[in-house]
C-alpha cells in the first residue's frame, strides 16, 4: 500500500506570489529594470502575475531574507525561497480566502516537483527547537542562533512556533519548505537597485526541473504564459517539456473537486502544455510558406519610391504571434529568429542598404499590413537607431501595442 496516496498529502511544492507594495521599507530589494517587454505602473502594487511572468521569462525565483517589520525572518547567513506542500486544492483556497482578508498571499503559484527540489537541496522547515533559542543581531543584518543550537548552515530552515504562549505563533499550516541560496554576495545599500540579472536565487531553467507547473486566475493569463515558455523554447533557454502544465482556476468548476486526487490529475491533463503542435510544421509547408513570404518582401522593395538617403540603423520585421503558422514556418527556415527580448523578428535582405532608417520603416510597416491581409497574423516593425544590432538600445517599435501576450503589465488582473 502506498501510504502517500492521500488527499491531505503532495508530491509537489509551491512558491506562491503575492501583490508587492513598492514603496513597503520591508520590500525585498527590486530591480531597477524588470525583464523584457515589463510594463510597471508605479503608482499600485506590483500584482501576483506580473511577478510570476518575470519569473518564468528570466527563469529564476529570487532568494530573499523575508522582512518583517525591518528584521529578517530567514535565520542564518542564507537567504532563502520559500514553499508550500500544500495540495494544490488546499493552496488555492488558502491563496483566495486569504488575499480577500488582505493577507499577502494570493492563488498564483509555481509548482514544482518535490522530489526533485530535495535534490538541489530545498528541505521542510523547522517549526522550533527543543529549547528557547540564543539569538545574535549583527551588523549585517543577519540573526544568528547559537551554532551549538542549530548549525549556521540548517538555521535557514529555523521558523519560530510558541502555540502556547500569550500570543501564539503558530506557522505549521503553511507546509513550509525553504531552499537556501548558499554564499549569497551581500548587498551594499549605497549600490544602485541591482539588474534584474543580478538577483540571485533558484534557477528553473536547470535540467532537474522537468515538469514545472503553474496556476493562474484565469484562461487568457494561461495564454500569456504559454507565450512566455514557448519563447523561452524557441530561444533555446528551455526544452519543450520543461513546463508540464498551466491551470487556469477560470476552468475549474468547483475548486473543492480538486481534493480528489483522480479530480486533481484529470484537471492537470486538460490544463497540460503540448508544445508539439508549434513544431510539427512539415518542411515542404514551412518553405512554401517562406517562399511567399521573401515574395511579399521582394514585391514590397519593388513597390518602393526610390532610395532616400538619411538616418541610419537597423530595421526588422516584427511577428507579434509566436504560435501562427507562418511565424513557426519562417522559424523552421531559419528566416526569423528570436531576440535577447523575446521578439521574433525576419532580415529584410531584399531591402536596398541605400535606403534610410526612416523608409525603411514605412517600407516594413508596409509589408505587415500585406502579412495581416494575406495570413491573418500580425506584425510591426523594430528598429535600432545607429546600430544594426536588434537587442541595442535605443529602439523603436512602429505600432503602440496593446498586445498581452507580449507586454507584462504591473496591474492586469483584478484581485479575489
Amino acid at each position: 500500500m502506498n501510504n502517500n496516496a492521500r488527499y491531505d498529502l503532495s508530491d509537489r511544492l509551491i512558491h506562491f506570489f503575492r501583490a508587492v507594495d513598492t514603496q513597503n521599507p520591508d520590500t525585498p530589494t527590486l530591480p531597477e529594470h524588470w525583464s523584457f517587454a515589463s510594463i510597471e505602473n508605479f503608482d499600485e502594487p506590483l500584482s501576483p502575475f506580473f511577478l510570476m511572468r518575470n519569473v518564468v521569462r528570466q527563469g529564476r525565483i529570487w532568494a530573499t531574507w523575508s522582512v518583517r517589520s525591518g528584521r529578517r525572518t530567514v535565520y542564518g547567513p542564507d537567504p532563502a525561497i520559500c514553499f508550500t506542500e500544500m495540495p494544490i486544492a488546499a493552496f488555492v483556497e488558502a491563496g483566495i480566502a486569504r488575499a480577500a482578508a488582505g493577507q499577502a498571499m494570493s492563488p498564483y503559484g509555481l509548482v514544482l516537483p518535490k522530489a526533485a527540489m530535495f535534490g538541489l537541496g530545498a528541505r521542510p522547515v523547522i517549526y522550533g527547537l527543543s529549547g528557547d533559542i540564543s539569538v545574535t543581531d549583527e551588523p549585517s543584518g543577519a540573526r544568528m542562533i547559537a551554532p551549538e543550537q542549530l548549525p549556521a548552515h540548517e538555521q535557514y530552515r529555523y521558523v519560530t512556533y510558541n502555540p502556547a504562549s500569550e500570543r501564539p505563533i503558530d506557522w505549521t499550516h503553511e507546509r513550509e519548505w525553504r531552499w537556501p541560496l548558499r554564499d549569497a554576495p551581500e548587498a551594499d545599500p549605497n549600490d544602485l537597485p541591482p539588474d534584474i540579472e543580478n538577483l540571485h536565487g533558484l534557477e528553473l531553467d536547470h535540467e532537474q526541473l522537468q515538469g514545472i507547473g503553474a496556476i493562474v486566475k484565469t484562461t487568457t493569463q494561461a495564454e500569456q504564459l504559454i507565450y512566455d515558455i514557448l519563447t523561452k523554447v524557441d530561444r533555446g533557454d528551455i526544452d519543450e517539456h520543461r513546463y508540464e502544465f498551466v491551470l487556469a482556476l477560470d476552468s475549474v468548476p468547483n475548486v473543492a473537486d480538486l481534493r480528489d486526487r483522480q479530480a486533481l490529475q484529470d484537471a492537470i491533463d486538460a490544463a497540460r502544455i503540448d508544445l508539439a503542435p508549434y513544431f510539427s510544421i512539415k518542411k515542404p509547408r514551412a518553405e512554401a510558406l517562406s517562399e511567399q513570404f521573401r515574395k511579399l518582401v521582394t514585391n514590397v522593395e519593388a513597390d518602393a519610391e526610390a532610395p532616400q538617403a538619411g538616418e541610419f540603423g537597423g530595421c526588422w520585421l516584427w511577428i507579434t504571434d509566436n504560435g501562427h503558422e507562418l511565424t513557426r514556418a519562417l522559424l523552421r527556415c531559419e528566416h526569423v529568429r528570436v531576440t535577447k527580448m523575446g521578439k521574433y523578428i525576419a532580415e529584410l535582405h531584399e531591402f536596398s542598404d541605400m535606403r534610410s532608417l526612416a523608409q525603411r520603416e514605412d517600407m516594413t510597416r508596409e509589408l505587415a499590413r500585406r502579412l495581416e491581409a494575406q495570413f491573418g497574423v500580425h506584425a510591426t516593425y523594430l528598429s535600432v537607431i545607429p546600430y544594426d544590432d536588434p537587442d541595442g538600445v535605443p529602439f523603436y517599435n512602429g505600432d503602440e501595442l496593446d498586445d498581452r501576450k507580449f507586454y507584462n503589465y504591473s496591474d492586469d488582473e483584478g484581485d479575489y
